[in-house]
């Protein structure tokens, strides 16, 4: 009786269709299509109640069909798996850099020592993020490139697990994220923005003072204002999961630290961008820190720029202010960093400052693009990709940093200049060269540390 049914329910189809047209039936259900035929004499009440019966069996079955369904994708680059109803995702996917470097003969570190020549994979970091139960994300990303602060060959990245239901949940007008886990801290623009989208191959010299990531807790928000946008980021944090034993410095084990950014962003689009932001942390040690600043002065291989240490260091305070836009192909960006090292006796407290300024232009016209929702900006994509009627995007850039270390004689200055040129044939590949002047003193014993160095890299994110 239920495959006679079955047959009817087929043939009341065809008799639907022949009342009404294509454009007329696209969309509408089994049972939508059962009510043109009751309402047109086609089936008698008792013949709709049967099939509508069977109509909701077959509607649930295909509902359940699509929820079942894994779409798998290489799009974009990545292994991405999706489950049908989008309640669950993974991505799977990486970058590599490979740099050369090659220094003039009169380069040499704080020792008086000279640079040496040479290539490295500095960064070569897998990951795998993507969502659990519409609202639970996830993210764990493992580097085995150079740039590893373990020294080891592998330093663990972001992981962190976060919870994005809070709007739906208490009805916000806003999205609310919590973050828990290994993250980054919200300070400044150019450490915030992923490795991958830098005009420059090092971040400037402001880079001194951003502390590596940290395990702790984060909420982020962001609005639309106008034309343009606003977000917020700000949390606690405790130690670095690969330095939780460390003495030194920003992770010293026991300190804990609290820090937020909030940017302004009046005019967003694809050819204009004016950004504003501005961003704090404060972190406090639990018992003697003798805090040391370490610099690698925008080339990976060459030295950490070291200051003397400040002794017995109860607290420091970070503030930097950011601003960047973009108009057209042409884009201005710089960024203004203090810290203040406040120590156990007054006689040693000290204040430092850091900063930096650039400007870029993409010859073949292109915009540096911006994320809204993050404050920051993202990959590039070229008017007319290498081998699809182009040759990519070509950028030149140039960057004056300048790092002050010397308050209260514990340590010295920085100028850097850098020169940059950028080939983009996708939005994937990316390949750039760099020539840096960098001149410095170091302290107590004041030594001349000054190098130049031509740097290539070859990089790739999937």
């Amino acid at each position: 009786m239920k495959q006679k049914i079955q047959r009817s329910a087929s043939a009341l189809v065809v008799a639907a269709a022949s009342l009404m047209s294509a454009d007329a039936m696209a969309g509408l259900s089994n049972q939508q299509l059962l009510d043109v035929l009751l309402q047109n004499g086609a089936i008698n009440q008792a013949q709709y109640k049967k099939l509508a019966k069977l109509a909701q069996e077959d509607d649930q079955v295909a509902k359940k069909a699509i929820e079942d369904e894994v779409k798998v994708s290489i799009k974009g680059g990545g292994l991405k798996i999706k489950s049908g109803d989008g309640a669950f995702s993974m991505k799977i996917g990486g970058r590599m850099m490979v740099d050369t470097a090659w220094f003039s003969d009169n380069s040499n570190d704080i020792n008086g020592n000279n640079y040496h020549n040479g290539s490295e994979l500095h960064r070569f970091r897998i990951h795998m993020k993507g969502k659990m139960f519409h609202d639970w994300k996830y993210h764990f990303a493992y580097d085995f490139g150079s740039s590893s602060s373990t020294g080891s060959g592998g330093t663990i990245k972001d992981a962190w697990i976060a919870y994005t239901g809070l709007q739906k949940a208490l009805g916000l007008s806003i999205p609310m994220v919590i973050t828990v886990g290994n993250d980054k801290e919200p300070l400044g623009l150019e450490y915030i923005n992923s490795s991958k989208y830098l005009t420059f191959m090092e971040r400037g010299l402001t880079q001194t003072f951003a502390p590596e990531r940290a395990i702790g807790i984060n909420l982020k928000t962001h609005g639309e204002l106008g034309e343009g946008a606003w977000t917020f980021w700000g949390g606690w944090y405790g130690n670095d999961v690969n330095k939780a034993s460390n003495n030194n410095g920003d992770k010293a084990a026991g300190s804990q630290a609290v820090a937020a950014r909030i940017t302004f962003a009046p005019i967003v689009s694809k050819t204009e961008i004016l950004h504003f932001g501005a961003s704090v942390e404060q972190r406090y040690f639990s018992g003697t820190n003798n805090y040391t600043f370490k610099a690698r002065p925008e080339q990976h291989r060459a030295s950490n720029f070291t200051g003397r240490p400040v002794l017995n260091v109860k607290d420091t305070t970070k503030f930097g202010l950011e601003a960047s836009g973009v108009y057209g192909p042409f884009a201005l960006q710089g960024e203004y960093f203090r810290t203040h090292a406040n120590a156990a006796s007054g006689s040693q407290d000290a204040n430092f400052d850091a900063w930096y300024a650039f400007g870029s232009w993409f010859i073949t016209g292109e915009s540096r693009r911006y994320k809204k929702h993050e404050g920051a900006f993202t990959r590039v994509k070229p008017n007319a990709e290498l081998g699809k009627g182009g040759w990519g995007a070509f950028e030149v850039a140039y960057r004056y940093s300048y790092l002050d270390l010397s308050d209260n004689g514990m340590g010295g200055i920085r100028n850097n200049s850098t020169v940059g040129l950028n080939w983009y044939p996708n939005s994937h590949v990316k390949f750039m060269a760099n020539y840096v002047w960098s001149h410095g003193s170091a302290k107590p014993t004041v030594i001349d540390t000054n190098y130049n160095a031509f740097q290539l890299r070859a990089q790739i994110d999937f």
